[in-house]
């Protein structure tokens, strides 16, 4: 898709183009790529894009068509592949092609159990948790670059898989590669929504132990998915201190604050 083709979408009646609540005049596409680039509202554009499906489209228009269109290879910007970054099941189960992969670091949000659950982990009257990206510190998981070709069948399965009740917000963020390079890549990942009436928020660890012991949903016990991730995370080297702590008084089974 060309960048032009979709400006011409955000046109309002007077011929201006209006793109994260700032209008642009009728200026050429590259200087408006460079003052998107600049201002910041870059990565709202790509957003944006997620949900633009123009009636004439014969398939979903994956957000890394408009980031190639948008980026300025002056600047050495590379935007010829689409990432993906997982902190949860994805590590394990990506469930899309993908020709490489490796460990990464997320800053700015951290892996939680925010995530209300009442189909999978729990039920309407007795909600589990699930993990979600939440604001704040900084998260350890694992980047996969897509296949060429892939990106749209990639990025319309995990909106299938990740957004049954929207609960998270989708967005491009820069990861760091732990690949021996120090590569800083651009990935799509899925952020706990904090307005949603399924975000949890930050509950202490004797607040997820009642939850957690107590539910059950379609996919099972909310206490075997917990231990369940945290066996996967431990087989890839990832330590994660809260999540962690919460296995291990999972397992013993008592309620000793104490001792965690």
């Amino acid at each position: 898709m060309l960048f032009g083709s979709f400006v011409d979408c955000f046109r309002d009646s007077s011929g201006q183009i209006c793109i994260a609540g700032t209008s642009f005049k009728a200026i050429g596409h590259d200087l408006l790529h460079r003052t998107l680039a600049q201002s910041g509202t870059l990565e709202c554009w790509a957003n944006t894009a997620l949900h633009y499906q123009p009636a004439s489209a014969e398939r979903t228009i994956c957000p890394v068509e408009i980031l190639r269109s948008l980026a300025d290879p002056s600047n050495g910007e590379d935007m010829s592949a689409l990432w993906v970054f997982g902190y949860g099941s994805l590590m394990w189960r990506p469930g899309f092609p993908f020709d490489a992969q490796s460990r990464a670091r997320l800053e700015g949000a951290h892996r939680a159990l925010c995530i209300y659950s009442s189909l999978h982990r729990g039920t309407l009257d007795n909600p589990g948790l699930v993990l979600g990206l939440d604001n704040g510190g900084d998260c350890h998981g694992v980047a996969f670059r897509v296949e060429p070709g892939a990106e749209s069948d990639t990025a319309a399965y995990l909106r299938r898989r990740e957004q049954v009740t929207d609960v998270y917000l989708e967005a491009y963020r820069e990861i760091a590669l732990s690949d021996g390079t120090g590569q800083i890549v651009t990935a799509l990942t899925f952020l706990a929504d904090p307005h949603h009436p399924q975000y949890a928020g930050s509950l202490d660890l004797e607040a997820q132990l009642r939850i957690v012991r107590s539910c059950h949903g379609q996919a099972g016990a909310n206490i075997d998915y917990v231990l369940n991730t945290v066996e996967h995370l431990e087989a890839l080297g990832t330590h994660d201190a809260l999540l962690f702590a919460l296995a291990e008084r999972l397992r013993r089974g008592t309620s000793d604050l104490s001792e965690s």
